[in-house]
Formats: structure tokens, sequence, C-alpha cells
């Protein structure tokens, strides 16, 4: 692996989505991954539909550039293999409740007394303080309790984005990358704590001001009450139009062929429109209805009205901009077959970051793991005598073959 974080090496003992996301961002920036999964494997593997074969899209999806290592931490000898993992590396992850790695021997004062300079990762659901510590926390759970689903309607609706799991992702990866910028100047590692519901909050930043009035009915951009932001129906689908200044409202509404309604005192400021949305609404609806969606995105764009179609995933994956910019990239997985997946939205000039490998089968890469760490052949036949790890040779992987852009 290439990229900027070339020589750090990363425990990943996360699971399903928010973790595994930060470990793959990692990953693509040049990390060596070493995903340590349960013998039955890391449960994202079985979540589906949909299935590539007999591959769950999501595990394809999370843990690419990774390296996969199946042990048995309920058995000691398992676990000694995590802690001489944690002396020769630079992060470890981890999204259990809080007091599981505790449990298990693994917890951030005794994998730090081992390595000083570790930066030790949780991500959990509702925080480690508070009543609600351990709770069970899924992204539906917290769409709710974060207030993500409080968009006016009845009854209320799940984002079906995962708006809740991929921030925390993010943020976690974001608090790996300062502490390890800490770590060159301080030499020492550093425990990191996030959560679903920190992450969920910290997303609506717009939203999370209390003032004395809270009287007055919101404009955040999703619930569609905005005539000048909201998505409109064509002859032939929907088109999405961003308006939020005065120069770009009178743009659209001379393109729209209603001029006059750009000066009209009811409709002549943002919170204006916002308060008069249902007189004008049904106007911007009757005449967008006249048109098709490229139709009107062409006018538009020419106007220099910020608008857009509402894409399905198909389309995505055949949008020339979307294949110019490498977002999407072609991989061979060696059961599932050739796929698309998403590209690496970052490009960095003198430190490439690149997608190497597509995501690994369970244990693909234990034994060379453990080779790595100094086991020798003799160890490492007894460990899996003992049903302490799974490796390849207990099912024969099949040739890889390399990523490459989308056409």
């Amino acid at each position: 692996m290439s990229g900027p974080l070339h020589g750090i090496t990363v425990i990943d003992l996360t699971t399903v989505l928010a973790g595994p996301f930060a470990s793959m961002l990692l990953a693509d920036m040049g990390a060596q991954v070493i995903k340590i999964e349960p013998l039955h494997g890391d449960s994202g593997r079985s979540l589906g539909p949909p299935f590539q074969k007999t591959e769950s899209h999501l595990f394809l999806g999370m843990n690419r550039n990774k390296k996969s290592m199946a042990v048995d931490l309920k058995k000691a000898e398992g676990r000694d293999i995590v802690l001489k993992l944690a002396a020769r590396s630079d992060v470890f992850m981890e999204n259990s409740r809080p007091g599981t790695m505790e449990k298990l021997g693994l917890g951030y004062d005794t994998l730090s007394a081992i390595n000083p300079r570790l930066i030790y990762s949780s991500t959990t659901g509702f925080g480690t303080a508070g009543p609600h510590t351990d709770k069970a926390a899924y992204e539906l759970v917290l769409q709710g309790y974060a207030s993500v689903m409080d968009r006016g309607e009845n009854p209320p609706q799940r984002d079906k984005s995962s708006v809740v799991d991929m921030p925390s992702g993010l943020m976690a990866a974001v608090g790996i990358l300062a502490a390890l910028y800490n770590r060159q100047e301080t030499g020492e590692g550093q425990r990191v704590d996030t959560s679903l519901l920190g992450s969920a909050m910290a997303m609506q930043a717009h939203r999370m001001v209390m003032g004395e009035d809270r009287s007055q009915p919101a404009f955040d951009g999703t619930t569609g009450n905005h005539p000048a932001y909201r998505t409109y129906q064509t002859s032939d689908g929907y088109i999405n139009v961003a308006v939020l200044n005065e120069g770009l409202f009178k743009k659209l509404c001379r393109t729209l062929g209603v001029e006059e309604l750009g000066d009209d005192p009811r409709f002549n400021s943002h919170a204006n429109r916002f308060h008069n949305a249902q007189q004008l609404i049904p106007v911007f609806q009757k005449i967008l209805q006249q048109k098709t969606s490229p139709e009107w995105t062409d006018l538009l764009e020419e106007a220099g009205v910020p608008c857009g179609p509402v894409n399905t995933i198909d389309d995505l994956f055949n949008d020339e901009h979307i294949l110019a910019n490498q977002l999407l990239i072609k991989q061979t997985h060696p059961v599932a077959g050739d796929l698309q997946t998403l590209g690496f939205p970052l490009k960095m000039e003198k430190t490439p970051v690149s997608v190497e490998s597509p995501a690994p089968l369970l244990g693909e890469h234990t034994e060379d793991i453990l080779d790595w760490l100094g086991y020798d052949k003799r160890e490492i036949e007894a460990l899996k005598e003992k049903v302490v790890v799974l490796t390849a040779s207990s099912h024969p992987v099949p040739e890889r073959s390399s990523t490459r852009p989308a056409e």
C-alpha cells in the first residue's frame, strides 16, 4: 500500500458499518489495517440483501484494502495474539459496548501499558457517560433519539441513508488522525472516543441552537417546506432546485416565466419565501410539470440557477461526470466476481491514495499475520487444531486480480 498513512498499522475490531467505514478510510490512505474477526466472521458479512453471489454488499463496501484475521478472543491464546499485535501497532479500533474490551483484557489501560504510543479508538452508541451508556444502539434508534427524524412528517420517517453511522465513521477517522498528529509532537498515544449520538448531533450543528424563542417554524433544508429549495415533479420525474439568495431567486423566476414574482414583497427574501411558501410552491410546481427533468436542468443551468436531477443508484453507475472523477472503480472479488464500488473521494498529489484490494475473505490473512508476529509453522498448526484461529487453508482462497477505474 502507498498513501499518506503508509507505515501505520491498525488493529480493527469494529463491526458492521460505522467502525469499518472509519478503518476503511485509513486503509484507503495507506495504513495496514488488520481486521480481527470472530471465527464466524463480522456480522456485517451476513447483512443483506443485496448480496453479490454469497457476499454481502454492505461488507464488500466497507472492508476493502484490509487484511482479515479470524481469532477466538474468548480463548487466552486468541487474546495473546491481539496483545502481541497491540505491541507492534499504531492504532487499535473497537466499537463494542462500554466495558466489553475491559472484560476481555483488551481495554485501554492494558494496551497502553504495553504500547504507550498506541492510539485507542472507541466508538460507542450513546457515549461513555449517562443513563443510556449500555443501551443498544443502531442507526434507526439514533435517528429517532437525536431528532434526525424530526422533520414534520407524520408518521416520522427514517432517512434511508446511513446519516448516523457514516458520519460516526468519519468522526472516528478524524479523531485518529488528530491523535497521530499529536503523537508526532509528544510521542504519546491516547484514547479517542466518539459515539453515534454525538456524531448524529454534530451533523445538525445548524439546528442545535437553543434561543429564547422556540415558536418560529424551522427551515432545515430537509422537509421540502421552502419553495426555492426543494424537490419538484417534472413531466418525467423530479428535479431539485436550490436557491438561497435574492439574485438566484430572480433568475429562477425569469427562467420559469414569472419574472414579476422576483420583486413581489411576499417573496423578496429567504424568510418571506419560507413564510409564504404555500402561495409560491403551487405556482412553481404547475410550471415545472410542463417539461422533462433534462429540459429544465439545461434551462436552469444555462441561467445560472443551482439545480440537479434526482438520480437512482443505477444512474450513478453510468454517470459520465462521476466516472471522469474516478468516484467509482471496478474490482474483481474471488467469490463475488466483478463488481463496481466507490473510489476514494480525496485526491492527494504527492501521496496518491489508491484502492488496492477488495474486501477480504474470512481469515484470509491469518497465517501471514501470525508469521509477521513471529509464530512458527508448528505454533500456527497448534492454534488451528485448538480452533483459536481460522486460516485461509481452512477454505481455499481463489486468486485475486487488481482494482481498476470504472470505464
